[in-house]
């Protein structure tokens, strides 16, 4: 076979496993369900869909709460008309990040850990401190063999009005060729100091993330 007829033999071969993943690509975006905005964001916040996980330790109840951009970029424009434009313009703005909630609870109460510290000074003192500047330094976000810092953490204060105290957090975000966060498993891990509860790890499974549905935009 000569030079010029084997260069010919790999060009195809190239091409065809360029139109094998094209149309894989094609297929796997055509095949997922397009929800209106306000079914996206329920469907996101739906237990049964794996992006909402849960974990139970000694008297307390961690949950963690993927929220996709699309989702934060749909809060945002919730009073905006909403196009395929204004939309990807706002998902391509917050992009560099991936965004969480992690919520903390004491399992069979009606208030807060926070609260439920009331009567112990010291022990209140030292939970506002924690949950407001110190914890951030202990969470991470493991995907492959990325470790990554938090790198946005907010305490949302509810006094008393909530059973739960509730964080809102952000990671870096790696983005393919296309723009799109690359998916991976996303283990989320928190070393506690205050709680007792030791390091802590809580999964958000690569086959529940390719499931997220596409927005249907009018």
């Amino acid at each position: 076979m000569s030079t010029k007829d084997i260069m010919a033999h790999n060009n195809n071969k190239a091409l065809k496993f360029f139109l094998i993943a094209f149309v894989c690509f094609l297929v796997s975006n055509c095949s997922k369900t397009a929800l209106p905005p306000h079914e996206f964001a329920q469907w996101v916040e739906h237990e049964n869909n794996g992006l909402k996980v849960y974990k139970n330790i000694g008297d307390y109840e961690f949950t963690l709460q993927y929220k996709p951009v699309e989702y934060i970029a749909l809060n945002q424009l919730k009073h905006k008309k909403l196009t395929s434009k204004v939309l990807d313009d706002k998902i391509n703005e917050l992009n560099e990040l991936q965004y969480f909630t992690f919520q903390i609870a004491l399992k069979d109460k009606n208030t807060s850990i926070i609260d439920a510290a009331r009567g112990d000074p010291e022990m209140f003192e030292q939970l506002v401190n924690y949950f407001s500047f110190g914890m951030q330094n202990d969470i991470q976000l493991l995907e492959g063999d990325k470790l990554k810092d938090c790198v946005l953490f907010h305490f949302e204060r509810s006094y008393g009005l909530t059973p739960y105290n509730r964080f809102v957090l952000a990671f870096a975000n790696d983005l393919n060729n296309d723009n799109k966060s690359s998916e991976k498993d996303k283990i989320f891990l928190f070393n506690d100091h205050v709680l007792g509860v030791g390091p802590m790890k809580m999964k958000i499974q690569t086959h529940d993330l390719d499931k997220i549905p596409n927005i249907k935009v009018l």
